[in-house]
């Protein structure tokens, strides 16, 4: 109940005013540096003090602030963008496991990854696990699972017939290329 309590007056909590300071020091850091700071560089003594001297370095607590004061925004954008294209390659399978009795299992499981996806985002946005290897085996996963449902037979000679949009790949095996 304690620790409950400290909620009504935010300033005086430490830990949140610690989450506060760490993703001042990122944006700052990815303001001055578009590359930013590198791995674990906000959280190192000689980033820290240039922004916030008075301060304790703290963790950011928010994959997105990690990589943003780490990486800049290029590499806050690049990992945005690898999160959009698992999520594109997740949709695709959706797409074309859709009606298809023996593919049912891919639908499943793209739509259990996505959800994965969801949760790591929004829980991520307040724990420091941008790396996580979870997450990376969620995107890995993406890109296997659309590889799969994009070779199988079924796929191919469906989209052959109704004209869906596909990679060459899927169309050469439609034809019956090798």
């Amino acid at each position: 109940m304690a620790r409950i309590s400290t909620i009504n007056d935010l300033q005086e909590d430490s830990s949140f005013q610690g989450r506060v300071d760490a993703w001042n020091v990122a944006v700052q850091t990815a303001s001055e540096n578009v590359f930013g700071a590198g791995f674990d560089g906000p959280r190192q003594d000689e980033v820290w003090n240039k922004y916030l001297p008075d301060a304790t370095p703290r963790a950011s607590h928010s994959i997105y602030f990690m990589v943003l004061g780490e990486h800049g925004f290029v590499g806050l954008g690049l990992y945005l963008i690898i999160c959009f294209v698992a999520w594109r390659n997740y949709a695709r399978v959706l797409l074309l496991a859709r009606q298809q009795p023996d593919l049912l299992w891919a639908s499943d499981l793209g739509r259990a990854l996505q959800v994965a996806m969801v949760g790591f985002m929004v829980g991520g946005a307040l724990l420091p696990m941008a790396y996580y290897d979870g997450f990376l085996v969620i995107v890995a996963m993406s890109l296997c699972l659309r590889r799969i449902i994009e070779e199988a037979p079924e796929v191919a000679l469906k989209t052959a017939e109704t004209g869906l949009r596909a990679d060459r790949g899927i169309i050469a095996i439609a034809r019956g290329y090798p």
